[in-house]
């Protein structure tokens, strides 16, 4: 169980979704955040029903959690709402800073991003991300938070 002294993975829970952390304590698995004393699934962590997905923004794609469309990962464990075509008068109001901002009182991509269904930003070369997955051209990796 959940902060039970362990060796090896094998002496934590599996389908709690734990691991033998390096600290030899039964940890919530990578790709897993815990909530409310369970570990739930957060950016491409394992799921086979939207349910499991529990933090706001995410849906599950492919057995993984990931953003709705409409929403931004800004981090493993946030998706937030993108409003590309909403009017602004501030870049906050855009939704996700890292990707767009407000020009001329509308959401519009920042430089190396592109907008997707008018909906959502994403890095093209050059691009600001925290994951492989957000770099939609192929054979792109996210390397040192650029899409690259």
């Amino acid at each position: 169980s959940l902060g039970k002294f362990c060796q090896f993975n094998t002496d934590c829970d599996d389908r709690e979704n734990l691991k033998c952390s390096d600290d030899k304590i039964c940890a919530c698995k990578d790709h897993y955040a815990l909530l409310n004393g369970t570990c739930i699934p957060v950016s491409n962590g394992f799921c086979s029903h939207n349910i499991e997905c529990k933090l706001h923004g995410f849906y599950c794609v492919n057995n993984e959690c990931q953003c709705k469309s409409n929403f931004t990962l800004v981090s493993e464990h946030q998706c937030v709402e993108t409003n590309l075509v909403s009017s602004c008068i501030d870049s906050i109001d855009c939704g996700d800073f890292w990707h767009a901002k407000c020009v001329n009182n509308k959401c519009v991509c920042t430089y190396n991003h592109v907008a997707i269904n008018n909906s959502t930003c994403y890095p093209i070369s050059g691009g600001l991300c925290w994951t492989d997955h957000q770099c939609p051209e192929q054979n792109f990796e996210c390397i040192d938070f650029h899409c690259k």
